[in-house]
């Protein structure tokens, strides 16, 4: 049995949820933003993946951005340099920086079917999942 959207149990229950809207209307015009400035920095190598709030809809005013840099191929030093680069446009944005466990927000050097999964997004793909 495939998972429920949650709009699409909002549609059965004949429910609305205003904080989950709010919450998808939220991660939409931050995703944009993040967009708008990351295109400048386009390498068709690469991908900035995002996880957490943001992959599943659900950012908030106290929400993080937890992302990576996925290399398609060998990583080399121009990839840490646009690692960095990224850091500092989404720094600039003022997008909130991962958490202190600094998981998120590095250079990560593997293969792209091995990694993404539903709790990831590249932000290069469409974003209809989020309803």
């Amino acid at each position: 049995m495939e998972p429920m959207s949650v709009e699409a149990l909002a549609k059965q229950c004949s429910a609305t949820w205003p904080a989950i809207n709010a919450a998808r209307a939220k991660t939409r015009e931050k995703i944009d933003l993040v967009k708008k400035e990351l295109i400048k920095l386009d390498d068709p190598q690469v991908s900035v993946v995002v996880m957490g709030s943001v992959a599943r809809g659900e950012v908030t005013e106290g929400s993080d951005f937890d992302w990576m840099l996925l290399i398609d191929g060998a990583s080399d030093p121009e990839h840490f340099t646009l690692a960095g680069a990224i850091a500092e446009a989404l720094e600039k944005i003022g997008i909130k920086k991962p958490g202190p466990t600094e998981t998120f927000g590095k250079l990560v050097s593997v293969r792209r079917q091995n990694l993404l999964d539903k709790s990831a997004i590249d932000l290069r793909e469409d974003l209809a999942h989020l309803g």
